[in-house]
């Protein structure tokens, strides 16, 4: 049985880089290898939703096709795990 997929998209525009998105490029150290195996990681130079954003919130990043704003790493680490606790 194939296991499914996790995709996330981080944004490494500057304003997302430099307010805290350059962390996302630690969850490979915050993850198990069982996680990361599960993970389809790819960086994009800019999503559009700085934008659209009501909450004005960086960094971006989208996971299974929902956008997360200002998310701190460990905040992304556990809803990365709730995920893939559910698949």
């Amino acid at each position: 049985m194939e296991m499914k997929k996790i995709e996330i998209t981080l944004c490494t525009g500057t304003m997302c880089y430099v307010t805290g998105g350059s962390n996302y490029f630690l969850l490979e150290e915050n993850l198990s290898e069982q996680i990361m195996a599960s993970l389809d990681i790819r960086g994009v130079t800019c999503l559009g939703h700085c934008k659209k954003s009501r909450e004005g919130k960086f960094p971006c990043m989208v996971i299974n096709g929902t956008a997360h704003f200002g998310l701190a790493l460990d905040e992304a680490v556990a809803i990365i795990k709730e995920i893939y606790n559910t698949i």
